[in-house]
């Protein structure tokens, strides 16, 4: 479980191949490292991965195919920066929500909001006008399954 609150920003120094179908993300993040062991999960831009590898200041973690499939995970270059945040641990104090990590699918951005605009709510917007929400659609799931709404 996460909070959902960024604990901090790493930069990605490598992606591999693994196999048929799985990368191999190598993140660079003094924080995270500096408690982390490997088979902890660490949510990389909300989506929960395993760590498997850790060197000094970097962690690696396997994207296997379903998550490349529901994510954008596959899209991420060497030298792009990721949010990250280590699992909870019991006791933790909570400052944000209870987070699981588990990604359903990837939204579409039909229309992106001005750059005078700093919302991320879908409240609506006061510099795009009182009664425009900024619009996205969710995309079918690999399963067949229309989850668009």
């Amino acid at each position: 479980m996460f909070t959902g609150l960024i604990e901090a920003v790493g930069v990605v120094t490598q992606i591999a191949t693994v196999g048929d179908s799985q990368l191999k993300l190598t993140i660079e993040s003094d924080l995270i490292v500096e408690d982390t062991r490997i088979g902890d999960s660490v949510a990389v831009n909300g989506c929960c991965l395993t760590v498997v590898e850790i060197d000094n200041h970097v962690f690696s973690v396997e994207v296997v195919n379903e998550t490349i499939l529901r994510t954008n995970l596959s899209l991420l270059q060497p030298e792009d920066k990721v949010n990250l945040e280590r699992s909870l641990r019991v006791g933790d104090r909570l400052g944000g929500h209870f987070v699981q990590g588990h990604i359903d699918g990837m939204g579409e951005v039909l229309q992106p909001p001005p750059k005078s605009c700093h919302k991320t709510s879908t409240k609506p917007c006061t510099a795009c006008g009182p009664k425009r929400l900024h619009s996205y659609k969710r995309s079918q799931l690999d399963s067949g399954r229309d989850r668009s709404r």
